[in-house]
């Protein structure tokens, strides 16, 4: 077989890739589409565009550095949550945070696939002495 799913994550044996597999694609697609067509956003709905993400950069080795601005709103998530906010309580998405999200979301729709790290076989050396300590 050339192509295997595991967890979210499609692997390509013959081309030694792996990209997001095609249920993850479509979530990320409908978090675009939620960040896009709204200016409020239930906590829930947030978490879940981040849960998503954060999978995603993972999978694809997309970098986060780039998303200053999304990862302060992740931040003020985690501040809403631990300060009592219920799931369904609606916060204000800024417009700088928007473009931001939905420019990740963007690079992470491309799923453009990433090599899968080949895993050397190393060499472990044990040094022991005869000393009382075990």
């Amino acid at each position: 077989k050339e192509e295997e799913n595991w967890l979210g994550v499609k692997y390509n044996l013959r081309t030694q890739e792996a990209k997001c597999a095609e249920k993850v694609v479509s979530k990320l697609e409908k978090a675009k589409e939620i960040v896009s067509e709204s200016s409020c956003m239930t906590l829930r709905q947030l978490a879940a565009v981040f849960g998503v993400l954060i999978f995603a950069v993972r999978a694809l080795k997309l970098p986060i550095a780039n998303h200053f601005v999304a990862m302060k709103a992740m931040r003020k998530l985690e501040q809403y949550c631990t300060t009592g906010g219920g799931w369904s309580d609606k916060v204000q998405v800024f417009q700088s945070t928007k473009r931001d999200l939905i420019e990740w979301l963007e690079q992470a729709i491309r799923n453009e696939p990433r090599p899968i790290k080949k895993v050397s076989h190393g060499e472990v050396v044990i040094t022991t002495d005869a000393s009382a300590w075990g």
